[in-house]
């Protein structure tokens, strides 16, 4: 390295106080290797008489043996941290060294250089020199770096508790929804068949009750029932009725209830709700008539079509 053995020579002169004119011949004396044998060849074209000054002679040994693509300041700003911060700070000096830099330029290069973190916590204690830097650096490397420290947890500092085995016989039961909620009240089902239907009828008797039907009749004694109506099998009566129906049309008498003679105007019983077109129209389920009858005014509202007919026999 050139540049070292230019400064080890210069330190020595500076001890010796050696003159000027002796600096060269002081240097060949520590010259050995390579560059002894260029200084031979250089002697014997120059003459060794004729010797340049030091500052001329240094110039010559750097051509010769220095880089000639030197450029130490880009070396610096590309300079970065490698591995630890030891082999970093020689590199730093390496290429510092060979550039004249105020301490304050030569302090933001070298945090510049460091690793993120590292830099990071350099730059909170405001360094005012590199080996303050320098210093700082490696104590926090080094802190970091323990293969024995263990990384702080509050569950270190968490007591612990012995776990007593759970009796299952003193967990009490928790009350489940749905016996937290009112038990439903009980359905009683009650069927009623034709031939049941048609005693009330004929005796004008309600449905539900002992007591006769009329228009103002009312159920005093409401409960929440299901009632079922049987269909049962066609009797011979109707058999023979389908049968008629087969050979040939016969003409049916009329026939009409007590209860479609005396109306039902406030739909209390056996009634559902229908749709013709869209429309509602309230309908009276077997009320023992053997003919469907509709409400002239209904009708006309339905749309539908009147026609005249004979006058008929009702009983």
């Amino acid at each position: 390295n050139v540049n070292q053995w230019i400064y080890r020579c210069e330190t020595y002169f500076s001890i010796d106080s050696s003159p000027e004119e002796y600096k060269v011949k002081l240097a060949i004396v520590q010259s050995e290797g390579k560059a002894l044998q260029w200084h031979i060849a250089y002697a014997k074209i120059v003459g060794t008489a004729v010797l340049p000054s030091w500052p001329q002679y240094t110039k010559i040994l750097i051509e010769r043996f220095g880089n000639v693509c030197d450029d130490p300041m880009s070396e610096l700003m590309k300079l970065r941290q490698k591995t630890i911060v030891v082999a970093y700070h020689e590199e730093f000096d390496a290429v510092i060294n060979r550039l004249n830099l105020p301490e304050q330029y030569t302090l933001s290069c070298f945090l510049g250089g460091l690793k993120q973190d590292i830099q990071m916590m350099v730059k909170m204690f405001q360094p005012t020199t590199v080996r303050k830097a320098f210093t700082l650096a490696r104590l926090y490397e080094l802190a970091n770096t323990q293969p024995n420290t263990v990384p702080f947890s509050s569950k270190t500092l968490r007591p612990t508790l012995a776990q007593k085995p759970l009796n299952t016989n003193q967990i009490e039961k928790i009350p489940t929804t749905n016996s937290l909620l009112p038990k439903p009240k009980t359905q009683t089902t009650r069927t009623l068949t034709p031939t049941y239907m048609s005693e009330r009828r004929a005796k004008g008797l309600c449905y539900f009750c002992d007591q006769p039907f009329t228009t103002e009749h009312s159920l005093t004694h409401k409960k929440l029932q299901i009632h079922v109506m049987e269909i049962g099998s066609p009797t011979a009566s109707e058999e023979e009725e389908q049968e008629t129906e087969e050979g040939g049309i016969e003409s049916v008498e009329p026939q009409i209830s007590v209860n479609a003679l005396t109306g039902v105007p406030c739909f209390r019983t056996m009634r559902v709700i229908g749709y013709y077109k869209k429309k509602p129209i309230h309908i009276l389920i077997d009320s023992g008539n053997t003919h469907n009858f509709l409400d002239v005014e209904v009708a006309k509202k339905l749309g539908c079509k009147i026609e005249d007919l004979k006058s008929l026999h009702v009983t």
